[in-house]
């Protein structure tokens, strides 16, 4: 490394033979330096400083195992060992090219890697049974969440009534997402909890509350937590029986050994092994990780090197605890070196002066928020970064000016304009290439998109695809590709050969691909046997159909038939006697599945084949896993958020659409940042996490907390939640090399977390977005001639017409209505299945059909808990809806959108949606009811409020009609036999008053008042 200029900063952290605390600050080189590390304490020359000083060779140098580098996870740790074999190859010191090939012997990996090999090195004398197995992580969600749902009906079944309550308010599959987030709580802090615990084990009386409000919280929390602590001692037994460790658990059972008395002769022997241990990104570390690494530094003459950046510590939600970073900084300070790397490399002046503009006064008044309400260790000071870099004159901070005044609107505008400025910069601005430091023409692989969820996405997408950009997604679904789910449904064949469903998908697929003419004759040959098993039949025993177009078709057909049963069945006798990657590789192989790929289109064969191999990679992961087993992890992996950009694309010419949390690490010459209207709050029905303060609480909607959760933990965690958020707007910020790009609103119509720190302390050049105009090609008009060609002959069999089903005996309120009012419009719509022309008149008047309309208010005022979030459940709802329902409907951004979130504003802030949401309530809440001999009417009451001491229980049914004041009676009693079904059904439980509720003009009839429009109902 003497080809290396070192600042001083990192020169003093080569050479620091104490503990040292690094904060490398983005772009200033951390995992150089880390590599330089290690080099020095190898005895390698390093260079020299900025000041032309040589770097002092170390003249107590360790050996190569002597070294143990703690990484993020196993990408860093492979991109650290590449880093540091290289140098080692180009070091002109001699020694360097044999350590360059002792690598291995060094560790450097993750810190469950870390635990899991200490753990086998000493299991004598820690105790431990060294032939453990260690649980993939999504197997061991698996396994924990089946014995969470055991523990939910077991204590169902015991008549628990906090368990009772917990899943009446917040549903099974909420309270199992619940359960698992407080048993990582109790896991990780039981000192916390030691007070329930007493409680669980009749110690002692759980505490009382003042407010009825908090009593309600405390005793639903708890519930929770007798559910966490069950699933937890039966979790525990299981890994004990077993000899299994989850990840956790690794870290968990490595810390209290090695804090424990026992464990002084293995810590003696792993000092000694060890001469330093690095752990690189400490802030996103934890309590446990800091104990292990102190207790091996504590032990005897192993060093600690930790360096990380707390400003960009954005891994809370993961369990990463910022505090720990303030603690270790005041303990090292005492006996070793807290140093930081301030001179940024890789960014224009211009760009850095933004960074500290805008950070600066965010993090810093976070940071005195979190100590106004008493969490001074989780304050982090903003440190400025030094630019390194000279001028380029490329530099750029922009802004896109956004005029959309709803955020579905603002999301397709935003994709269209930064779309149209991506194709305005590929090729016409010049870039520092990132490698050579030459400029260069700007292509599409320089920039990047950064944004913070996949809320309206889609929209966003939308618009860069009108501007003509390609791009790829760092979230991008690959497992929902064809060659996956080809893969996928031969697994399900494997699993279960009789499945019929799954053979018809192998039959048209490539590893065969015969004819559906072909797989119906098969089908209809012999029903008494399996598609598989008639398949076999077929092919000895029936004529094979012709193609006239090409004769060589069925011998063909036949061939794929035969070599395709013959595959499978060898496959099939070798499940669960080869391990599953494997088996799928032979298969792939002797099918020729990979030759179909790339008879078309090369680029997308390279990728098919990209997602084959990562598909298998995924295998390697769950290499002893039955095949069964594995088709339930990867559902479970289905539920999480895919994290890979497309290995084809990784060197492609494409734009990159990436979170903010993937990109961290990364760098690109252009950075846009969208989604900056996005507001942090509270979320409803989630549980805020334990502090040294306070116990884990669910946080309930507003009307719900009391002041416990509302005065106390809400505002201690939204200090938290706006922290972290400042240091992730620091992170979106530190990816850009030459230009930083923002969107948002100029005249700040719209507010929303970054908008409002981008605006605060810095000047914004507005960028003039020109429209793209893409190329119209000519129409290619669909042929007609074909219609001179038809000839009227017999049906064929399967053409036939199929007899009526059997009479239904369930009937919708709905239908019944219907049916009175107009008997002719009831045959149309339940008979004919014709919808009636109103329905669609949207469509020409341009707005949308009444009844997508009616479909988009139901389904926001059923998922909707706070006020807050109508943009958000608003483009939720629109999203879940197909194209065909929305049809030719307005643009996201229009009038008419706005008109439609205004309306259910006014429904929403209304005191009779606040007296319907009080307490106890259910929406959607489907009912059956018998009214006669195989008569039952169907239906779902869109709100139901069960009765009081005072009032009767209540139906609301939500009518989107556009009405006036004075004809609500008049369209009301049109409903009077579907309200009369409502309340019929809704007495069978207790005494009900339906009521209609018309969101245009926010009205509800009968009113409460109106006994005579109550007799009328009656009547």
């Amino acid at each position: 490394m003497s080809r290396f200029a070192w600042t001083n900063e990192q020169a003093a952290a080569l050479t620091a033979s104490t503990d040292v605390l690094l904060t490398a600050n983005a772009g200033t080189g951390k995992t150089l330096t880390i590599v330089g590390k290690i080099m020095w304490m190898l005895g390698l020359k390093t260079g020299h400083s900025e000041d032309q000083k040589h770097i002092p060779i170390n003249t107590n140098p360790c050996k190569i195992n002597e070294i143990a580098a703690i990484t993020f996870n196993r990408k860093n740790a492979a991109d650290l060992r590449q880093k540091l074999r290289h140098e080692l190859l180009q070091s002109e010191d001699p020694n360097a090219k044999v350590l360059a090939l002792r690598l291995e012997e060094a560790f450097i990996g993750t810190i469950h890697s870390f635990c899991e090999s200490t753990l086998r090195e000493h299991a004598l004398r820690l105790g431990v049974d060294p032939a453990f197995k260690v649980l993939n992580a999504q197997l061991a969600d698996l396994k924990k969440d089946e014995i969470v749902k055991e523990v939910i009906l077991d204590k169902l079944d015991e008549d628990q009534p906090e368990i009772k309550a917990l899943v009446q308010r917040f549903g099974l599959n909420n309270v199992i997402s619940q359960t698992r987030t407080m048993l990582t709580e109790v896991r990780w802090h039981p000192e916390r909890y030691e007070e329930w615990n007493l409680v669980l084990t009749d110690q002692q009386q759980i505490a009382e509350c003042q407010d009825p409000k908090d009593r309600l919280t405390r005793d639903l929390t708890y519930g929770l937590y007798s559910l966490a602590h069950s699933a937890n001692e039966k979790w525990q037994r299981q890994l004990l029986i077993n000899n299994e460790r989850d990840f956790d658990q690794l870290i968990l059972e490595i810390r209290s050994l090695l804090c424990s008395q026992q464990a002084s002769s293995a810590l003696q022997q792993i000092s000694s092994r060890y001469k330093i241990l690095i752990i690189d990104e400490f802030q996103d570390t934890d309590h446990a990780q800091r104990d292990i690494a102190f207790s091996i530094g504590r032990a005897g003459r192993t060093k600690l090197f930790l360096v990380g950046d707390p400003k960009q510590s954005i891994y809370g939600w993961r369990g990463a605890d910022i505090t720990v970073w303030n603690e270790v900084k005041d303990r090292i300070e005492t006996s070793g070196h807290v140093l930081s790397l301030t001179k940024n490399f890789r960014t224009d002046p211009e760009v850095i002066d933004a960074i500290n503009t805008v950070c600066g006064p965010a993090i810093d008044d976070s940071a005195a928020k979190l100590r106004e309400v008493g969490l001074d260790t989780s304050a982090i000071d903003y440190q400025e970064m030094e630019a390194s870099r000279s001028p380029s004159g490329t530099a750029q901070c922009g802004l896109i000016n956004l005029e959309a005044s709803n955020s579905g609107g603002r999301r397709l505008e935003e994709g269209m304009k930064v779309g149209t400025h991506i194709q305005q910069l590929v090729g016409q601005t010049r870039i520092i290439d990132p490698k050579t430091n030459d400029k260069r023409p700007c292509t599409y692989q320089d920039i990047a998109i950064l944004y913070r969820n996949r809320t309206d996405l889609d929209l966003f997408q939308r618009g860069l695809t009108e501007a003509g950009v390609p791009f790829q997604t760092s979230n991008q679904d690959w497992s929902q590709s064809t060659e996956i789910t080809d893969i996928v449904n031969l697994l399900r064949l494997l699993n279960n050969p009789d499945d019929n469903y799954h053979a018809l998908g192998y039959l048209r697929s490539p590893f065969v691909a015969i004819r559906d003419e072909v797989i119906t004759r098969i089908r209809m040959s012999n029903f008494n046997e399996s598609l598989l098993g008639q398949a076999r039949t077929f092919l000895d025993k029936h004529t094979w159909p012709d193609y006239p177009d090409n004769p060589a078709i069925p011998e063909l057909e036949k061939d794929a038939l035969e070599r395709g049963l013959k595959t499978l069945d060898k496959a099939h006798k070798l499940a669960g006697r080869m391990p599953l990657p494997d088996l799928l590789r032979q298969f792939l192989s002797e099918s020729a599945y990979s030759v179909h790929l790339f008879l078309g289109d090369k680029k997308q064969a390279e990728e098919a084949h990209s997602n084959i191999q990562d598909f298998l990679q995924f295998t390697e992961d769950h290499r002893q896993a039955s095949i069964e087993e594995f088709l339930e992890l990867w559902e479970l992996s289905l539920n999480e958020k895919p994290t890979r950009v497309s290995t084809a694309d990784a060197e492609a010419d494409l734009v990159t659409v990436s979170t903010i949390h993937k990109a961290k690490g990364l760098e690109w010459p252009i950075v846009f940042t969208i989604q900056n209207d996005k507001s942090v709050r509270q979320r409803s029905n989630e549980l805020i996490p334990s502090d040294r303060a306070f116990s884990s609480s669910l946080y309930l909607k507003k009307s719900d907390n009391g002041p416990h959760n509302s005065e106390r933990l809400a505002p201690l965690n939204m200090a938290k939640l706006e922290a972290e958020e400042c240091r992730l707007l620091y992170v979106s910020m530190t990816r850009a090399r030459d230009r930083l790009i923002v969107c948002g609103q100029a005249d700040k119509k719209t507010s929303g977390f970054f908008w409002e720190r981008f605006n605060q302390t810095h000047s914004w050049d507005e960028i003039s977005i020109q429209p793209h105009l893409q190329q119209i090609t000519d129409h290619h008009w669909v042929p007609l001639d074909w219609i001179d060609d038809i000839e009227a002959k017999e049906l064929p069999p399967l053409a036939a017409e199929i007899k009526p089903p059997s009479l239904q005996f369930t009937t919708s309120a709905t239908e019944v209505m219907t049916k009175q009012r107009s008997f002719e419009e009831w045959r149309e719509k339940y008979e004919y299945g014709v919808q009636s022309i109103p329905a669609f008149s949207g469509h020409s008047s341009g707005r949308i059909p009444s009844q997508t309309r009616g479909k988009v208010i139901h389904g926001v005022l059923e998922r909707i808990q706070e006020y807050e979030e109508l943009p958000e459940i608003l483009n939720e709802t629109l999203s879940s809806m197909d194209t065909a329902e929305l049809g030719t409907s307005p643009s996201l951004g229009s009038k008419y959108w706005e008109a439609l979130e205004h309306e259910l504003e006014e429904v929403l802030k209304s005191p009779e949606w606040k007296w319907y949401i009080e307490g106890e309530h259910y929406r959607e809440l489907p009912f059956i009811h018998l009214v006669g001999p195989r008569n039952w009417y169907l239906g779902a009451f869109d709100l139901y409020r069960p009765s009081t001491n005072i009032d009767k229980a209540l139906v609301v049914d939500f009518k989107t009609h556009e009405l006036e004041k004075s004809d609500i009676e008049e369209v009301a009693k049109t409903y009077l036999p579907q309200m009369q079904i409502y309340q019929e059904a809704a007495e069978i439980s207790q005494k009900s008053l339906v009521q209609l509720h018309f969101t245009v003009p926010n009205s509800t009839w009968p009113s409460k008042t109106s006994a005579s429009e109550e007799n009328t109902l009656k009547t």
